[in-house]
């Protein structure tokens, strides 16, 4: 079931959560990379 009716908390939910995690930990990497590297932030490009 999708919608306004669908369970919040079900397996969708949990992938959803997860790669959003994922997602986060990516870009602070890649940030962290252009400030050693190139001392630039994300913010900057």
């Amino acid at each position: 079931m999708t919608g306004p009716d669908a369970d919040a908390s079900g397996p969708d939910r949990r992938t959803f959560d997860d790669l959003v995690r994922f997602e986060t930990v990516l870009w602070a990497r890649v940030d962290a990379a252009l400030r050693s590297e190139a001392e630039l932030t994300l913010g900057d490009l």
